[in-house]
């Protein structure tokens, strides 16, 4: 199981970024492998939890990990 997860982990680009509502009092941190589809799901409330009760406008940061390094 560990080789497959490690083999699995490694064909991806992963991206940690930063969402902040309109005053910056409410940061969201994520971490994704589809930074494009996964700003389209917080901005359309897609997905149940923290952010979809909250309207995170501001894009802080955008870090890549190249695959493996995660």
């Amino acid at each position: 199981m560990k080789t497959v997860r490690k083999n699995f982990m490694s064909n991806y680009n992963f991206y940690i970024y930063i969402l902040t509502n309109w005053n910056n009092k409410v940061m969201y941190i994520g971490i994704t492998n589809n930074l494009e589809r996964r700003i389209y799901e917080h901005k359309n409330k897609m997905v149940d939890g923290f952010t979809k009760n909250i309207t995170l406008i501001n894009w802080s940061t955008m870090n890549t990990r190249p695959r493996g390094n995660c």
